[in-house]
């Protein structure tokens, strides 16, 4: 024991104060992680977009989005890429990592329209997947 090894009768009441002390300070931790909430899931921010004509198939139009987001508290996920012309339903594009700043789209149109862009935050946590909210739409006019 640690009395015998220490030579001393105050070992135990040392080992009680630590015992007490651990007690406390992890009584503490946890209150903390519980008062903090929900990590919110960061939304990117589409900040430009250029178009290329003809960069991947004459006749085409192919565009490039970029972003930035601060992911704050939360893990490094995806970033997924939605677009949809004038009155249609969002699809997606595709997933990239979120470490990307950027997307190409290639073959995006073929002129005389404008393209709505959106990007949102995904991350597959242990409990399932975290799915952010998705960005503001960025329009991008395609002339042609």
């Amino acid at each position: 024991s640690l009395q015998r090894m220490s030579g001393s009768r105050s070992a135990p009441g040392v080992t009680r104060r630590l015992q007490v002390w651990w007690a406390l300070r992890s009584q503490k931790r946890r209150r903390e992680s519980r008062s903090q909430g929900p990590v919110v899931p960061p939304v990117p921010v589409i900040t430009g977009a250029t178009v290329i004509w003809e960069g991947t198939e004459p006749g085409y139009a192919d565009v490039s989005i970029s972003w930035r987001i601060d992911y704050g508290a939360s893990p490094v996920g995806s970033i997924e890429v939605f677009v949809h012309p004038d009155g249609e339903s969002p699809q997606s594009l595709g997933t990239v990592p979120g470490s990307d700043l950027v997307f190409y789209h290639p073959r995006a149109s073929t002129g005389g329209e404008v393209l709505y862009y959106q990007v949102r935050y995904v991350y597959d946590d242990v409990g399932g997947t975290v799915v952010g909210a998705l960005s503001a739409e960025y329009a991008v006019q395609i002339n042609g």
